[in-house]
């Protein structure tokens, strides 16, 4: 009995403690270690005409219901326009969404669809479109994944520094 008791406060301290890390102790090593760095500060001005181009690329399949809104939000930026390319592929999809890109597409010179006929997989479809991208800074976006004005701008503006080659960020 004396062993199972030693062994179920083990666990629960155990427990405890990792709980405790995970909210209390890592949190407090991160903001150590950060208030050691700078900010990056070698960023892109807002509408300084060195942007650099940005493709965007976005894998749907069966998106009637989100893919409309997904489009205008993306060209609804600060960033430079002829400074954007949207690239959407449709994995054989089923509902309307073909129907929607393709009409949106005669509104925003900067989409460009490409839609597959066979299922493919997301990763395939990404591949398949970052083949085509032509830019140096890819997005890569879900179509539930609606951006702000400046979301671009804030993705982008830290690729000037030639330290900083990759940014992942999960909205």
């Amino acid at each position: 009995m004396m062993v199972v008791e030693a062994v179920a406060t083990g666990v629960l301290w155990g427990s405890l403690g990792l709980v405790a890390h995970t909210y209390v102790l890592f949190p407090a090593l991160l903001s150590r270690l950060a208030r050691a760095r700078r900010q990056n500060q070698h960023v892109y001005a807002r509408h300084g005409p060195d942007l650099p181009p940005v493709d965007v690329l976005l894998a749907v399949y069966n998106e009637e219901q989100v893919i409309e809104e997904k489009i205008r939000s993306t060209f609804n930026t600060t960033y430079p326009l002829e400074k954007l390319t949207f690239y959407i592929g449709s994995d054989n999809s089923q509902d309307q969404t073909n129907t929607l890109v393709e009409r949106l597409a005669a509104d925003y010179p900067g989409l460009r669809f490409r839609p597959f006929g066979e299922r493919t997989g997301k990763p395939g479809i990404m591949e398949a479109l970052a083949r085509e991208a032509t830019a140096p800074v890819l997005v890569l976006t879900d179509a539930n994944v609606f951006f702000a004005s400046d979301t671009l701008f804030q993705l982008v503006k830290h690729f000037r520094n030639p330290a900083i080659g990759r940014w992942a960020v999960t909205f």
